[in-house]
């Protein structure tokens, strides 16, 4: 795939490309965002071994009902994900789904971490016997770590092959289950700026007319290149990083956000264009800054 070829690539396609170099012929999936699965579903049915939605708010009903016998769903009852899967439940009769109560959910709710018990005992008892039926391939023991197709990957543990793509907003992501999960499954992680929320705020920030709005916004506040900024809530970086190429305001930039594996992601994008010198990328609430008065201008 060539640069030109790469940067017009589906998301299927980028999921098919790191399927093949890792020679993945069939894995057990998980997500939270099942609408950018649904292309790579509908091309590739024979080689979902099986589905694990977390906290999903929409679903993309042309597909999943295709696949319900083969899909555990967790979600709370109250929310967008609970009023999603109240919509949803007719149309997925087969799938398996794990309903928390008195558990309103929104895109941050890290629900892996509220019910980590009970997500990593449910998961590991449907893959085992989704396996059964459709094994996964099994890959070796080796930690392994690239990027392929703009896609990062971090392999780890041991038997059938389970790809976790990103859990939504969620601050802990998979973490607080990962421990479970390899101790029986080869766990595939998948990051990068095409996936998940990362691709939304990465979307969002780059677009011609909020980079014109900002740039006016900055043009107002009369900020010269020597001010020191703070960029509260950075997301994936995408702001901070145009600030620093833009030359508007002093570096390295401050850029703060609650969320870690955001700040992850945000630096790893940083280090791809250069820019890790830039910026300084900081954990912290926007209730209660971690900074000095006048420490900004």
């Amino acid at each position: 795939m060539g640069k030109d070829d790469q940067s017009r690539a589906t998301v299927a396609q980028r999921i098919s490309k790191v399927m093949s170099h890792l020679q993945i012929d069939a894995a057990h999936l998980a997500a939270s965002a099942p609408m950018e699965l649904g292309e790579y579903i509908a091309t590739n049915v024979e080689t979902v071994s099986s589905l694990t939605l977390l906290n999903a708010s929409r679903f993309p009903l042309d597909v999943l009902p295709s696949i319900s016998d083969r899909l555990l769903a967790f979600s709370g009852d109250g929310g967008l994900g609970g009023d999603a899967m109240r919509r949803a439940r007719p149309a997925l009769s087969g799938a398996e789904i794990v309903e928390f109560g008195d558990y309103p959910t929104a895109v941050w709710t890290d629900m892996a971490a509220d019910h980590a018990d009970v997500v990593a005992q449910s998961m590991c008892t449907f893959m085992q016997r989704q396996d059964l039926a459709r094994p996964a391939t099994r890959l070796s023991a080796s930690f392994r770590e690239g990027t392929v197709a703009g896609i990062s990957y971090e392999i780890t543990g041991r038997g059938p092959v389970i790809v976790l793509f990103p859990a939504g907003l969620a601050p802990s992501q998979w973490d607080p289950v990962i421990y479970n999960l390899r101790a029986e499954f080869t766990v595939v992680r998948l990051g990068g700026p095409h996936l998940g929320m990362v691709a939304v705020l990465e979307d969002r920030g780059s677009d011609v007319n909020s980079i014109r709005a900002l740039r006016s916004m900055l043009l107002d506040a009369r900020a010269q290149p020597t001010d020191r900024l703070l960029e509260v809530g950075c997301g994936s970086g995408v702001i901070a990083r145009w600030l620093a190429r833009e030359e508007l305001c002093a570096r390295p930039i401050t850029a703060l956000d609650l969320n870690p594996f955001l700040l992850r992601e945000a630096r790893a994008l940083g280090l791809t264009e250069g820019l890790a010198d830039a910026i300084t990328f900081e954990i912290g609430n926007a209730e209660t800054l971690p900074y000095d008065d006048n420490s900004f201008d």
